[in-house]
C-alpha cells in the first residue's frame, strides 16, 4: 500500500482549471523514497488527466521527471500510476497536472502559498514545464504517494527511519545520544 510522501491532499478543490492549462505547486520532499502514483482531486469527472513530477529550476518548475495519465472521475481523489521514481529528502519537486477538458475544481485556496500555471500548454504534461505565471494564495490539489525509506534530520534529531511491518508504519528515531 502506498503512503503519502509529499503534496497536498485531504482537501477539496475550490477553483477551476481550463483544459490544456498545466498547474502545479512546489513541495520539499521530507523523505527518501519512491513515488509510484500521483493523487489528483477533481470536483467533476469523466475526463483524462495527465500528472507529473517536475524538477525545480531556481524556484519555478523545470524539466519533467516522470508523468502518467488516467481517466478520472469526481468529485473524488483519483490515482494516476507512474513509473517508480526515486525522490530525495530535502529536494524541491513540483507536482503538476493538466486536464484534457475544462471545468474541474482542482486547486485549493491556501494563503501564503502559490501556484504556477501555464496557459495552453496542451495535453499531456509538457517537457519542460515552460514559462509559468504565478497565482498567489492557491495550491494544486495533488500529492505524491509511494514508499518511504528514510526521513532525514528532524528538529533536533539526527535521523528517523520508517518501515512497514504488518501493514503498520514503524518509526525509529536516533538522536545524538542514542535511540529516542
Amino acid at each position: 500500500m502506498a503512503i503519502k510522501l509529499f503534496g497536498l491532499d485531504g482537501v477539496t478543490g475550490d477553483g477551476g482549471v481550463d483544459a490544456g492549462n498545466i498547474v502545479g505547486s512546489s513541495f520539499i520532499c521530507p523523505v527518501h523514497g519512491t513515488v509510484t502514483e500521483l493523487h489528483v482531486y477533481l470536483s467533476t469527472g469523466g475526463q483524462n488527466v495527465s500528472a507529473g513530477i517536475y524538477a525545480d529550476n531556481a524556484g519555478v518548475p523545470g524539466a519533467l521527471i516522470v508523468s502518467g495519465s488516467a481517466f478520472c472521475g469526481g468529485p473524488a481523489w483519483n490515482t494516476i500510476p507512474i513509473t517508480s521514481t526515486p525522490v530525495i529528502v530535502g529536494t524541491t519537486y513540483w507536482l503538476a497536472f493538466v486536464l484534457e477538458t475544462a471545468g474541474s475544481n482542482s486547486v485549493y485556496a491556501n494563503a501564503g502559498k502559490s501556484l504556477s500555471y501555464r496557459v495552453a500548454s496542451g495535453y499531456p504534461c509538457p517537457d519542460p514545464f515552460g514559462t509559468a505565471s504565478i497565482l498567489p494564495d492557491y495550491e494544486a490539489c495533488i500529492a505524491a504517494y509511494g514508499t518511504a525509506s528514510y526521513i532525514g534530520k528532524i528538529a533536533g534529531m539526527e535521523y528517523a527511519t520508517v518501515k512497514k511491518a504488518g501493514g503498520i508504519l514503524v518509526a525509529s528515531i536516533k538522536s545524538i545520544g542514542g535511540v529516542a
